[in-house]
């Protein structure tokens, strides 16, 4: 599945909040299960903003623990201290 370009095309899509969720939510599974790291800023951004689907975020978050380094594991877990009002199922808390 890994070819040369495929961080630049999951990168666009990822990032474009105009997709389907459940379409980035692949892109960023086919960027863990490649271990692109390239994508980890992209997919960290994803986790700490609130307008996006839990579900997309928790998905980056797993994404961030399989492939992040420790700085992005940190981001992660600094945002996981802030307000969480909006996952109301504590579906990110897991990453605590």
């Amino acid at each position: 599945m890994k070819h040369e370009n495929i961080e630049n095309q999951l990168r666009t899509i990822i990032n474009d909040k105009t997709k389907n969720d459940e379409t980035r939510y692949q892109a960023i599974d086919i960027a863990e299960s490649c271990k692109l790291d390239g994508l980890l800023n992209d997919i960290s951004v994803i986790f700490q903003d609130k307008s996006e689907a839990i579900f997309v975020r928790k998905n980056a978050g797993h994404a961030i623990n399989n492939i992040g380094n420790e700085i992005y594991i940190k981001k992660m877990k600094s945002v996981l201290l802030d307000d969480l009002s909006d996952d109301i199922d504590d579906e990110l808390k897991e990453f605590v």
